[in-house]
């Protein structure tokens, strides 16, 4: 995997790990709009706080009207769906020139030709664990799946990530893979990074 990869921080909340983290060398920041997970975002952020990161928005099964209410209020770049939206559900919002992460939750018996119907729907997929909730669980699935995988829209690996894992991220190759999402191994607490040990993960990779 080349050094040059898409890295996205999710997962974020606290206004000053927000603006410490813009000034790394990453591509998004995500925020989760979820109601009922622990990093569910609530309060107002002010946009300046982000620099030129992406702000990504992360919804599971929001209504339409939800989605573009809180990309407006919180001035999202991006919006990263995480249940089961649809593909005319990732037009409409395409359509309002907003950048759309569908994400899928891998485990042994995913069908990876459901993911062929989103092909021009999403401008990016993630590929994350099954687990108890919809994203954060800390786990990972078996990599080796992803050769099942022969799309045309590249997608960013997710699920558990660690710093542990940089060799093999290093050495996975998929061509369509462009980057990584990290998030709950990265954590003290839900919501709250360990932005040390983010930096010398962004910082090594990047070497």
């Amino acid at each position: 995997m080349k050094a040059d990869l898409e890295i996205k921080v999710c997962g974020m909340k606290d206004p000053l790990q927000i603006k410490t983290l813009s000034a790394y060398d990453i591509q998004y920041i995500g925020l989760v709009f979820h109601p009922t997970s622990p990093r569910y975002v609530s309060e107002l952020l002010d946009p300046s706080l982000f620099g030129e990161k992406k702000k990504t928005g992360v919804f599971v099964n929001a209504s339409i009207e939800q989605i573009m209410f809180t990309q407006s209020r919180y001035m999202l770049d991006a919006v990263q769906l995480h249940g089961d939206e649809t593909p005319e559900i990732c037009a409409t919002i395409q359509s309002r020139g907003i950048e759309v992460i569908r994400a899928f939750s891998i485990d042994r018996h995913f069908d990876f030709n459901r993911v062929l119907d989103f092909d021009g729907y999403a401008d990016r997929f993630i590929f994350d664990a099954r687990g108890d909730a919809p994203g954060g669980n800390g786990v990972r699935f078996d990599w080796d799946q992803l050769k099942n995988y022969e799309g045309g829209t590249p997608f960013l690996l997710s699920g558990g990530i660690r710093y542990e894992h940089m060799d093999e991220i290093r050495y996975f190759n998929h061509p369509a893979c462009i980057g990584i999402d990290i998030n709950s191994r990265f954590e003290y607490a839900p919501g709250k990074k360990d932005l040390l040990l983010i930096k010398k993960f962004v910082d090594e990779l990047r070497s």
